[in-house]
């Protein structure tokens, strides 16, 4: 896909625990089913993050669920296209960050290059903060600790002005955080009247962010938070478990 020509790399893109990559489409609701990846990880791995880049590859991470986070996870690349899978040489574990959440980000507004933003969780125990991955080499650089985060389990998302966002979840809340790129503190913080689920998804899409919530009962509760006159209200729903979400950080208002 050439870089920011295709409209199509402006969707939200979605993995589910049921293994299926989606497409959805904020402008109408729409949902559209895109395929199972078929990717070459251990028997009983399934999807547990996932960042797409401004061409449209999707880093998905999958990990062993009856190993909890003590289990490292395998990244892979997927086509957001077909589903098509490949492996990586990612080395799983680098710095303890053994599963994490993702988002790309732009390295400066109105750029053409971006950076792929990961932050560790351990679901009980405080995150061990952020870091990136080089998309070329797949070595992870630690960014730094967390100050004072909302929560164990994150996701994140960058803006369409190169900013790094994250959905933070505890057991009673959540809030969305903006972070400081160079160091990880947090610059800003807004708790949102969300319902927390078993499963976490997040993304910033003309100039709104999505939370997709899952209760456990096999159904994706999409809720669209609007920053500039901060109303939050549930938008639509699946009828599978999305466990991570990822968009292109081209501006889709130019397809517009």
């Amino acid at each position: 896909i050439d870089d920011c020509k295709d409209p199509s790399t402006t969707f939200i893109y979605l993995v589910t625990g049921e293994n299926t990559l989606w497409s959805f489409n904020p402008a109408n609701l729409a949902f559209t089913e895109i395929g199972e990846p078929d990717c070459p990880v251990p028997s009983g791995f399934t999807p547990f993050s996932m960042g797409v880049d401004r061409k449209g590859t999707a880093y998905v991470l999958y990990r062993d669920d009856a190993f909890g986070s003590s289990q490292a996870g395998e990244l892979v690349r997927v086509s957001t296209v077909d589903a098509s899978c490949e492996a990586t040489d990612f080395e799983p574990g680098q710095l303890g960050f053994n599963l994490f959440g993702m988002g790309f980000s732009l390295d400066e507004p109105g750029g053409e290059t971006d950076t792929l933003f990961v932050a560790e969780i351990s679901f009980n125990e405080p995150s061990l903060g952020l870091a990136t991955i080089d998309t070329e080499t797949l070595e992870l650089g630690f960014v730094g600790p967390f100050t004072d985060p909302p929560g164990n389990v994150l996701e994140m998302t960058g803006s369409s002005d190169g900013r790094l966002y994250a959905y933070f979840t505890s057991a009673v809340a959540g809030a969305v955080v903006e972070f400081d790129k160079t160091n990880a503190s947090i610059l800003a913080e807004t708790p949102l009247p969300i319902q927390p689920g078993s499963s976490l998804a997040f993304a910033f899409w003309n100039e709104d962010f999505y939370i997709f919530t899952s209760q456990g009962d096999g159904v994706t509760t999409v809720t669209r938070y609007q920053p500039s006159n901060g109303s939050v209200g549930v938008v639509t729903t699946l009828s599978q478990t999305v466990v991570g979400a990822g968009v292109s950080t081209c501006d889709p208002r130019a397809f517009q």
